[in-house]
């Protein structure tokens, strides 16, 4: 689900234009934007404190066969919420799963990791270590 919710929608939606046989489906919840209040720690151990909001979308879904998805998408794209259950309920049939991760979650976990790759090598292209230089005194 991470890999559905943090991909870019554009690359999910036209992986998703090539499946066949898309089940028949209604939204059970949404989707519908709201907010979601994110928590923090001072050093990952101090007292937790309200660091601010996010805006989240949500979408459940019911298949026919009776499989339910739902997704959070960070942001307002109701379609990539729906899109994203939709492929939850389908990754949790059987008889879907391996086509599901084969020619939608692996493609776009590779483009991801790629996307990562690039980022961390134009940060380090542009890295400067400092250093301090003791004084004899």
């Amino acid at each position: 689900m991470r890999i559905m919710a943090q991909g870019p929608f554009e690359e999910l939606a036209r992986y998703y234009a090539d499946l066949k046989n898309i089940p028949a489906h209604e939204c059970v919840k949404g989707p519908e934007t709201g907010t979601y209040m994110l928590t923090g720690r001072i050093a990952g151990t101090g007292d937790p404190f309200h660091f601010g909001e996010v805006t989240v979308t949500r979408c459940i879904v019911r298949t026919k066969e009776g499989f339910t998805g739902v997704a959070y998408i960070l942001g307002k794209n109701l379609e990539h919420a729906r899109l994203a259950a939709l492929l939850d309920a389908m990754l949790q049939n059987p008889d879907r799963r391996n086509e599901v991760e084969r020619r939608i979650v692996r493609p776009i976990e590779k483009n991801q990791k790629k996307r990562i790759y690039d980022q961390r090598r134009r940060v380090a292209a542009t890295r400067v270590n400092f250093f301090t230089m003791a004084r004899g005194e």
